[in-house]
């Protein structure tokens, strides 16, 4: 007959729980009255319930030292998602956010992307392995149009076309208006002068290329001038 290790391991994992459990309540504690030695919150690998992260944000709204929060792999749902959205509207002082391996879907990415347009803060923002589609994709894309703060978006391993990817890129990196995805159509104007612009970027580009080739070929003959006039000079002594 073959024993099992089936006790021990519930053993192990009550005991885990309950350990977890404690140290929320804990750090739950120390945001709510707002402890200055606390600036990070690690609870990755934690099993987050939806009333635990309904504690932890009511504690994270109005706190002012965390600026770091580790979330990965902690079973957070849609709503839990939602619950740090609302936190993300309120808080200022949380410029990272990670929370990777959870399972918010596109209900809590579209949460999340809601929050964004009002967020001022937040810098980095990991939600790989989320189960986002493309759906949720198209929301953080679009709320990225109205925040100039955050620079950094992980998406890996989620259900999102590349192309999507693509876009949320370019407008974190570039920080400026591409319309193209919601199809808004553009005035003839607009277009006008945005070519006028980029017209007048290449000009003063050009003319400044040549203007600097133009110095160094002036210094480089006058430099060729006063070694002969040097060389003369010293074969005459």
């Amino acid at each position: 007959m073959i024993k099992t290790h089936r006790p021990l391991q519930l053993f192990l994992r009550n005991r885990t729980v309950k350990y977890q459990q404690k140290q929320l309540q804990k750090t739950v504690k120390n945001l709510a009255i707002n402890d200055i030695n606390t600036k990070g919150i690690v609870l990755n690998g934690y099993h987050l319930t939806d009333e635990n992260m309904d504690h932890l944000a009511n504690s994270l709204v109005d706190n002012t030292q965390v600026s770091v929060i580790y979330l990965h792999n902690c079973n957070i749902t849609a709503r839990g998602a939602d619950r740090l959205a609302y936190v993300l509207k309120k808080n200022s002082s949380i410029e990272h956010l990670w929370m990777n391996g959870n399972n918010i879907q596109n209900t809590g990415a579209e949460a999340i992307a809601d929050a964004l347009r009002e967020n001022k803060t937040l810098k980095t923002l990991g939600l790989g392995n989320n189960s986002i589609g493309n759906a949720g994709a198209k929301c953080i894309y679009k709320s990225l149009k109205y925040n100039d703060v955050l620079t950094c978006v992980y998406l890996e391993r989620n259900l999102i076309s590349g192309k999507i990817l693509d876009k949320i890129c370019y407008r974190v990196d570039r920080k400026k208006e591409d319309d193209s995805w919601e199809n808004d159509s553009t005035s003839t104007e607009d277009s006008s002068e945005d070519d006028s612009g980029v017209a007048n970027v290449l000009t003063m580009t050009s003319s400044l290329v040549k203007r600097v080739l133009s110095s160094i070929q002036e210094e480089t003959e006058e430099d060729m001038f006063e070694r002969r006039v040097s060389k003369q000079y010293a074969l005459c002594v």
